[in-house]
């Protein structure tokens, strides 16, 4: 079974130890700048300013997910990021029911939502796409990662 926690500063630590997809460590790298991951995620935390949660697993306490929103200053736009372990594939219904939520919850915050993500994270834009995510059509490459952009716009 999944569970839910809000992390924050006082307990980025928990991530330490956290084992993350191939596709999601290059983003968090590429994207951030860190070469080390724990400094890439403790750096998304810091940024995610709206809030921050950890989805573990309660039987082993081993962390499934972890995702985040941040707002850009000026702007009503809301920064959705998600990272996960290779354990994630064993949640698919799972995730599809708590993202759909989270999405809704993320979408009263914010009225678009945007971010990037690698043309190379297949499973992450099949995942968006089932969402409900749009794409642009131009790319950027970021530290020798191609991206594309992703957005939704609350409906009325």
């Amino acid at each position: 079974m999944l569970k839910f926690k809000i992390i924050d500063h006082t307990n980025v630590h928990l991530l330490k130890h956290m084992v993350l997809r191939k596709e999601d460590m290059r983003e968090a790298v590429a994207s951030t700048g860190f070469t080390r991951i724990f400094d890439a995620l403790r750096f998304s935390v810091k940024c995610s300013n709206r809030w921050t949660k950890i989805c573990y697993e309660t039987e082993s306490g081993e962390i499934i997910a972890l995702f985040g929103l941040g707002g850009m200053p000026g702007y009503m736009i809301g920064v959705p990021w998600m990272v996960a372990s290779p354990e994630i594939s064993n949640y698919k219904k799972d995730l599809m029911r708590y993202s759909k939520r989270i999405l809704r919850d993320m979408l009263v915050s914010f009225p678009r939502l945007e971010n990037m993500v690698s043309i190379e994270n297949t499973k992450s834009i099949r995942w968006l796409k089932h969402l409900g995510f749009s794409f642009e059509e131009k790319y950027m490459r970021i530290r020798g990662v191609t991206f594309k952009r992703f957005f939704i716009e609350r409906t009325k």
